[in-house]
């Protein structure tokens, strides 16, 4: 039989609009199969909420960082399979963003929510900038490198990470929309230590490899490791 051109409605776990994909297939019983699967992979339950299992979690003063790990089998073909993001520290986040238990993903809020039974925990920001980076396309071409002007001042030191405060203005290019004042995580170690010293430098963006945004000082790059938004209740 001919070309069949099937297009499927992906659930997109960190959006809240759906991502149409054009997929032209041999058959109608390959169409038939490759839908179902989506199908079910994206509402097996109708008005449930896609679910993740807590992979990892660490505390960086009053924020948690948690990477959650999308459990469907659909998993290995979706660019949300992880999702790690920053919480605040709480009676409720902190029971609920513990390893191994299982969370629905909510695409409202900041940066998400994860749900356990009746209870949430709403995100504050994002980690992990080259994970979010690598969701959104690839700017075509050989445009120079994008450099701008951060300013910020060094709000509380933990362990071998401080948290920056300020304006960092190239967080919108891995879809951070607060970068006008905004919180950052910055290691304290290597190349980034001059910089806890400064409250001005320029901040680079890279479209593809491992460092994704970073501060610039005299021995390289200093990656930042993520962004949240400086709620109240985090006392920064």
């Amino acid at each position: 039989m001919g070309r069949l051109v099937l297009l499927v409605f992906l659930c997109s776990r960190t959006s809240v609009q759906n991502t149409i994909v054009a997929m032209q297939l041999t058959s109608p019983l390959v169409a038939i199969s490759t839908l179902f699967a989506f199908f079910v992979g994206c509402v097996s339950v109708p008005g449930s909420a896609p679910s993740y299992r807590v992979a990892e979690v660490s505390r960086i003063g009053p924020l948690i960082q948690a990477r959650l790990d999308w459990t469907s089998d659909l998993a290995k073909i979706s660019s949300d399979a992880e999702i790690t993001l920053l919480f605040p520290a709480g009676e409720v986040c902190d029971r609920l963003l513990v390893v191994g238990t299982e969370a629905e993903y909510l695409a409202r809020g900041i940066a998400g929510t994860v749900r356990v039974g009746k209870e949430t925990c709403a995100s504050v920001g994002i980690a992990s900038p080259r994970e979010w980076r690598d969701r959104r396309p690839r700017p075509r071409g050989s445009a120079p490198l994008p450099r701008a002007q951060a300013t910020y001042r060094v709000v509380l030191r933990v362990g071998d990470m401080a948290i920056l405060r300020g304006r960092f203005p190239l967080a919108s290019l891995i879809g951070w929309a607060g970068g006008v004042d905004t919180l950052a995580l910055l290691p304290t170690t290597g190349q980034c230590t001059a910089l806890l010293d400064e409250t001005v430098d320029s901040m680079g963006y890279r479209p593809g490899g491992p460092i994704a945004v970073a501060l610039v000082s005299s021995d390289g790059l200093c990656e930042l490791q993520g962004f949240a938004r400086p709620e109240a209740q985090l006392g920064l």
